[in-house]
């Protein structure tokens, strides 16, 4: 059995901090080729990384093992705008486009409701890497689950359904897009969805 130790929130720090390295070894934003994996080996379970490929197609490249396992299957190699709530993908592309049109950071809280009744509070801090021109492109994002959730690999939790209930662009020395984006509806049931 395997248990993962779930981010707390010197973690954010630890992933932000180094992102900051990045930016500052690049004179701006990173390129996504300057991400090594091996300096946030003990948050990688929980790392993800989304390519804007454009507004409409949000590929994940990239989502940590116990970031699947919480969700109950696989997501890399999909268009996230297609697999996550459809009440929520305009919000999510509204925000993806916000961070790419002005290099800027993401943070995300939800209440996460587990198929077997549990709720807990699920935050993401999101980061902006570039392509090989320069332009953002690309996402990484680490996520940590509030509570005493244990991701073991067998008979995971399995989620089934989220709500976000807060959202605030960060800046990370360009500036902020013009307007905020709004939260998507609350659902209180699966078939809110």
């Amino acid at each position: 059995m395997v248990e993962f130790t779930l981010p707390r929130a010197d973690h954010f720090e630890v992933f932000h901090n180094y992102w900051r390295t990045l930016a500052r070894d690049a004179g701006g934003v990173p390129a996504r080729t300057a991400f090594s994996p091996a300096a946030l080996k003990d948050l990688l379970p929980f790392i993800f990384i989304i390519e804007r490929r454009t507004a409409d197609d949000l590929y994940v490249r990239l989502a940590g093992s116990a970031i699947e396992q919480v969700l109950g299957f696989a997501t890399t190699g999909k268009n996230y705008l297609e697999i996550c709530n459809p009440a929520d993908a305009p919000f999510f592309k509204a925000v993806f486009t916000g961070m790419a049109e002005t290099p800027c950071g993401a943070f995300f809280k939800r209440d996460i409701h587990m198929a077997g009744g549990d709720l807990y509070s699920l935050n993401t801090r999101c980061l902006p890497f570039t392509d090989k021109e320069g332009s953002v492109r690309y996402m990484i994002g680490v996520a940590g689950v509030g509570g005493n959730l244990v991701l073991t690999t067998y008979d995971p939790p399995v989620l089934d359904f989220s709500n976000i209930t807060a959202h605030h662009f960060i800046d990370v020395g360009f500036g902020l897009p013009a307007a905020d984006v709004p939260l998507p509806p609350a659902k209180t049931t699966r078939q809110d969805l």
